[in-house]
């Protein structure tokens, strides 16, 4: 008889890479001999200043008449919309997201993806069930969790910070992503965790990727609003050089043609068939690794935690850019992956065996 694991994680974010982490997991786990569910978060309460309120969309809307951004906003909200109906009526059913659950777990797996991002606007606020406490299982792990652009001076700013530690007292082990959320859980807990790679890393995705027939493009992959005018000029006439289209996933952009995928793995096929890669993203900037992409990865204030780690992580760091000044300097040197790939096959081993000693514990 199988054993029964639940994952708690962020698959209900419409967002390519919060799904493909989270299939990428179920799929690991289920290859150990275990039946996967995943576990909804619960509603916790809204930290001071970080509270989702209805008149910041009227706010908003306001703004957009004043500053002639209306269209553009229109343009962006009608994409959401129909992201959001894709990934309602097609993806999640991927992930059997409505399969029935049992009401107790041979185990429970908090991650990956940011589910220690504590200190952000978010639906479910700070829920203390994302750091382990009151989680059906008696055996509780994380892997690869990340606390995002969380710092420890912001957990200390909210005085959240003996709620959880006491909080990760439940995990029988914890496992992070990045360098930041290391450190932070060194400083709570004085616990040295693990660090393990993001699922998509690691799990082999072919079976599931399709052939696409575009050519000649550089993808562009980053969050709404992110791309200054200045980065936007030097991207266009970047592409207008080298006589490739611009070809935009994720977000609508109107000086770039707009895709949404058939499925979330057709997203992989973009990535693994573009000439270039431009994006602001930890997933977009894990896929360019993974699928040996010649790309620009632009650090932001909101990212640098975990995408300066990661680029250093497999041997990229010469991929970051700092302004639109590094697009061309970076885009016109093809990157060597040949250290790379070696520490992604060392890496996804490291994972494995670690998933793979949980599943076998819970077992005993």
């Amino acid at each position: 008889m199988n054993t029964t694991i639940g994952i708690l994680s962020m698959q209900k974010v419409v967002n390519y890479g919060s799904f493909l982490q989270a299939f990428a997991l179920k799929k690991a786990i289920e290859s150990l001999g275990s039946d996967v569910y995943f576990l909804d978060i619960n509603q916790g309460e809204y930290l001071p200043g970080l509270e989702i309120r209805k008149n910041r969309r009227l706010k908003s809307f306001i703004s957009s008449l004043y500053s002639g951004k209306l269209q553009a906003n229109q343009r962006r909200k009608q994409y959401f919309s129909e992201l959001s109906t894709q990934f309602r009526e097609n993806y999640f059913k991927i992930l059997e997201l409505s399969k029935d659950s049992p009401s107790f777990f041979d185990g429970v797996i908090i991650g990956s993806d940011e589910v220690f991002h504590a200190c952000q606007q978010s639906p479910w606020g700070f829920s203390t069930q994302l750091f382990g406490r009151g989680l059906p299982s008696k055996h509780i792990i994380s892997y690869a969790a990340s606390f995002g652009n969380t710092t420890v001076e912001s957990i200390l700013n909210y005085g959240i910070e003996n709620t959880i530690t006491e909080s990760l007292k439940n995990l029988d082990s914890i496992s992070v992503r990045d360098s930041n959320s290391y450190e932070i859980i060194r400083y709570l807990t004085e616990y040295r965790p693990s660090i393990h790679v993001d699922p998509v890393m690691f799990y082999d995705f072919s079976d599931y990727m399709g052939e696409i027939d575009t050519k000649d493009y550089i993808l562009i992959y980053t969050y709404p609003e992110r791309i200054t005018p200045r980065e936007q000029e030097n991207i266009t006439h970047f592409a207008k050089i080298n006589n490739k289209k611009l070809i935009s996933i994720g977000c609508s952009y109107p000086w770039s043609e707009t895709v949404i995928p058939d499925s979330p793995f057709e997203v992989l096929s973009y990535f693994d068939n573009a000439d270039y890669v431009i994006t602001d993203t930890f997933h977009g900037t894990v896929f360019s690794i993974k699928y040996n992409k010649n790309f620009c990865t632009f650090i932001r204030n909101t990212n640098k935690h975990k995408l300066l780690f990661l680029l250093q992580q497999f041997d990229q760091e010469n991929r970051q850019a700092e302004s639109e000044h590094d697009l061309y300097r970076i885009l016109m040197n093809e990157p060597d992956y040949s250290k790379t790939n070696e520490l992604i096959k060392s890496e996804r081993m490291r994972s494995i065996d670690y998933l793979s000693d949980f599943t076998h514990t819970i077992r005993v």
